[in-house]
C-alpha cells in the first residue's frame, strides 16, 4: 500500500481532504481518480477521521456486485474501498455509494463514534432511531430500497443478524435523505399508512423532516442525524443548500432538471 507522508507542522489542522489524501492508498489506477474518490468524500461532509486507508477495487469473483466498502474489523480498520463497477453507475449511485459508506464510518451504532454526535446521549438517541426505522421498515414491509429487502431476506433466513439489517439501515436512510428525498417521503407515507392499518395505536417514525400547518419545518427523522454530522450543516435549510450543492457539483444538467423538478413536486 503507497504511503503519502506530507512534512508538515503537527499544530496546524489538516483540513478533511489534506487528511484524506495524506492516508495510505492502494490500487487506483492513476492519481486523478483517488482525487475523485477524496473530492466526493470532502463534499459529502461527514467526518472523516476514522478513516485510516482508501483503496480501489476489482469486482472479481464473488463481489461482482460490489460498489462500496467499509472495515470495520481489525486488520483493515478504516478502509474505505470504492470498485470499479461504481465508475459505470449515473452520478446519483455514485455519490449515494460514497454516502452510504461514509455512514458506515461514523455509525451511531459503534460507540466510540459518540462524540460524532455530542455526546453519549445523543449517540444513543441516535442508535434507537434507527433501530425504531429498521423496525417499522421490517413490520409494513416497505422497504427503502431493494437493497434492503434483500438484507430482509436475508435477515429472515438467518444469513445476517439483526445488528447487521440496523446498521445497513443507517447507511440506507442516509443515503436516499442525500440523493433522493422524494423517494423517501413516498417510503414513509407508505410505511405509516400500512402502520395505522395494522397498529391504529402505534406511533409512527418519521423518516425525514416535515413542515407543519403553517409552513415552518419541524426537523425529524434522519435529517437530525446528518444536521449533526455534516460538516458546516446546522439547521434544516443548511442541509436543503447542501443536498442541492452536492447535485449541482457532481451530476449532469439534466439530471439537476429532474432534482428541481422533484423538490418542486414536494413543496
Amino acid at each position: 500500500m503507497a504511503e503519502v507522508l506530507l512534512e508538515r507542522d503537527p499544530t496546524v489542522e489538516l483540513t478533511p481532504a489534506e487528511y484524506l489524501g495524506n492516508l495510505p492508498h492502494e490500487g487506483f489506477t492513476s492519481e486523478e481518480q483517488r482525487q475523485q474518490v477524496i473530492e466526493q468524500i470532502d463534499a459529502i461532509g461527514f467526518p472523516v477521521n476514522n478513516f485510516r486507508s482508501l483503496s480501489y477495487e476489482k469486482n472479481d469473483k464473488g463481489r461482482e456486485t460490489i460498489l462500496g466498502s467499509w472495515d470495520p474489523g481489525v486488520e483493515n480498520r478504516g478502509r474505505f474501498s470504492v470498485y470499479e463497477l461504481l465508475n459505470r453507475q449515473v452520478p446519483e449511485k455514485r455519490i449515494g455509494t460514497i454516502a452510504h459508506e461514509s455512514t458506515h464510518a461514523n455509525s451511531a451504532l459503534v460507540p466510540e463514534n459518540a462524540h460524532l454526535y455530542g455526546g453519549e446521549a445523543e449517540r444513543a438517541e441516535a442508535e434507537k432511531y434507527i433501530k425504531d426505522v429498521a423496525g417499522q421498515t421490517l413490520l409494513t414491509g416497505k422497504y427503502l430500497n431493494s437493497y434492503q429487502k434483500h438484507l430482509a431476506k436475508q435477515l429472515d433466513a438467518n444469513k445476517i443478524d439483526v445488528t447487521t439489517f440496523v446498521e445497513e439501515t443507517q447507511a440506507i436512510v442516509s443515503e436516499l435523505a442525500i440523493t433522493n428525498r422524494a423517494h423517501l417521503a413516498q417510503v414513509e407515507t407508505a410505511q405509516h399508512d400500512k402502520l395505522r392499518k395494522m397498529y391504529p395505536n402505534e406511533t409512527p417514525v418519521n423518516l425525514i423532516s416535515h413542515k407543519d400547518k403553517d409552513g415552518n419545518v419541524q426537523v425529524d427523522g434522519i435529517d437530525r442525524q446528518l444536521i449533526t454530522l455534516i460538516r458546516g450543516v446546522s439547521s434544516y435549510e443548511d442541509l436543503e443548500t447542501h443536498v442541492t450543492g452536492l447535485k449541482e457539483q457532481f451530476y449532469p444538467s439534466d439530471s439537476i432538471e429532474k432534482v428541481h423538478q422533484r423538490q418542486t413536486n414536494q413543496r
